[in-house]
């Protein structure tokens, strides 16, 4: 734990560039809004080069403009060849990105499917609860 090398610097500046965040670099993260700062925790985790990003509710307290600026950083880290693991209650900015969906409830895996499946399988849902609506 000393002061940051010249290699360790550019990392840095490659992951606030990569989260889109380089003109901030000189700023305190307290004066960032919501999902710049997500973001930079994202280009701290990312400095670290982990084999994996594990992210808990990555979009909650997150505006919508900024929850589509991190889906799309979060695009870029896919397809710069990582895996992301995102536990999350609102798929929707995010869904454009997940291969698969794995339903937890009570400590058991409910649903494990590709994504294509989960999101079949909603439109199923929703069309019996019409069905069941228009029943009365």
């Amino acid at each position: 734990m000393g002061r940051l090398g010249r290699a360790d610097r550019a990392i840095v500046r490659d992951c606030l560039e990569l989260v889109g965040l380089g003109d901030l670099a000189s700023h305190e993260v307290s004066t960032m809004s919501g999902g710049q700062q997500r973001r930079v925790l994202i280009a701290r985790a990312l400095a670290a080069e982990p084999e994996m990003l594990v992210m808990d509710e990555p979009t909650a307290g997150v505006d919508a403009a900024n929850q589509k600026v991190l889906a799309q950083v979060l695009q870029r880290l896919i397809d710069a060849g990582s895996t992301l693991l995102v536990v999350t209650h609102e798929m929707g900015p995010l869904t454009s990105l997940l291969s698969r969906v794995v339903t937890v409830e009570a400590g058991r895996v409910r649903k494990d499917v590709p994504i294509a499946r989960h999101l079949q399988d909603l439109r199923s849902e929703a069309q019996d609860d019409l069905a069941v609506l228009a029943e009365g």
